[in-house]
């Protein structure tokens, strides 16, 4: 299991502005300034296709650890039949073996990857304004536009962007 450490918005160090490149001959590119409009990409669009498709190891996980997994699962979708049962239905369902099989999950993998993309979507920002890379790749080779958001505004209120926060690459995954 794993664990996610929720940390309070006001306790997360943002830049005090965050910056979108973007190609002034795209209209679609410019209806960030017309329109006070954001594109939030599908996961699925990015370069990198490891980009917020990080696969559970279910091969390196203990039985303990498989069948604690079905328990939790069975006490968030069933929370009104009793410990004893809800024991049992995770026993039946750990007897079946699916997170030993290859097949399942790369078929449970490939449903969730689908309906992920179709339901979310990452507004990619940055820090720095003067990147000659992002600039060549985002801006139309040096020819469009980079537009700064103070990054409280845009992120402190969750009903217009959902969060916010660095993005930490790892060359290996931990």
């Amino acid at each position: 299991m794993f664990n996610i450490n929720l940390v309070p918005f006001t306790d997360i160090k943002l830049p005090e502005v965050v910056y979108k490149y973007r190609d002034w001959n795209n209209n679609y590119h410019k209806t960030i300034i017309t329109e006070a409009v954001v594109y939030f990409a599908p996961p699925d669009s990015f370069e990198d296709p490891n980009d917020c498709n990080v696969p559970i190891r279910y091969d390196i996980l203990t039985d303990e650890e498989i069948f604690n997994r079905y328990l939790e699962n069975m006490k968030n979708e069933y929370p009104n039949i009793g410990p004893l049962r809800q024991r049992i239905k995770a026993r039946e369902w750990y007897n079946q073996g699916l997170l030993r099989n290859k097949e399942h999950i790369q078929n449970v993998e490939n449903d969730f990857w689908q309906k992920f993309n179709k339901r979310f979507g990452v507004l990619s920002m940055t820090a720095n304004p003067g990147n000659y890379e992002m600039w060549k790749i985002y801006a139309n080779n040096h020819a469009g536009f980079c537009i700064g958001y103070d990054s409280r505004i845009m992120f402190e209120d969750t009903s217009k962007v959902g969060g916010g926060g660095k993005v930490i690459y790892y060359d290996e995954l931990p």
